[in-house]
């Protein structure tokens, strides 16, 4: 899961960057399925992230293996800003997506806004072949309950997905059933436990 792993771990991020002291922090865990952005990206895997946060600047390093060889790791480094304006949250950010294999590796920047439950994330990003891409994501919390969708501006290619999670003790646990324009359907378990450092 890109899309559920990556999303929890910088969604908590986010809401701790808001703070005036600074937090390091850690979260391990494991995933049925890893998916981002609608694309299945490998099996069920392991992953963990370190990360900094302090009066809205946040960064870090999210890693995952996804089980199916020994080199097969990515790891993305981040980093961004975010602040309230007028009542509307504004953020900028910066990843980083490496790998232990191949050759594969993008740089993304992103903008976004969010007011109250919905929010809207503008990402330009630009492949190790000097390929660009631009991604349009849109997002609302509804209850327990959190609704995306994303479309690439190249390709026409979109998907959709909704989240829930809860909380056992120190565990925290996720869901996310999701589906793409290719005609292709998911579901992402996920579990993971935070660690303040």
């Amino acid at each position: 899961m890109k899309t559920l792993v990556k999303g929890i771990a910088i969604a908590s991020l986010a809401s701790t960057a808001g703070f005036a002291q600074a937090e390091l922090s850690m979260t391990v865990g494991m995933v049925s399925d890893y998916v981002y952005r609608g694309v299945e990206l490998g099996d069920a895997g392991a992953y963990t992230s370190i990360d900094y946060a302090t009066g809205g600047f946040y960064a870090g390093v999210w890693a995952i293996s996804d089980g199916n060889t020994a080199d097969g790791i990515e790891y993305d480094i981040y980093a961004g800003y975010e602040t309230e304006i007028a009542g509307v949250g504004v953020g900028i950010g910066y990843t980083a997506y490496e790998y232990t294999y191949g050759t594969a590796a993008e740089d993304e920047i992103s903008l976004s806004l969010s007011k109250g439950p919905v929010s809207l994330t503008y990402v330009d990003g630009e492949l190790v072949d000097d390929t660009e891409y631009e991604w349009l994501i849109i997002g609302a919390d509804v209850g327990a309950f959190s609704f995306t969708y994303g479309e690439e501006d190249e390709s026409d290619y979109d998907y959709m997905e909704v989240s829930t999670g809860t909380e056992v003790g120190a565990v925290s646990l996720g869901v996310t059933l999701g589906g793409n324009s290719d005609g292709s359907d998911y579901l992402v378990l996920d579990m993971s436990t935070g660690i303040d450092l």
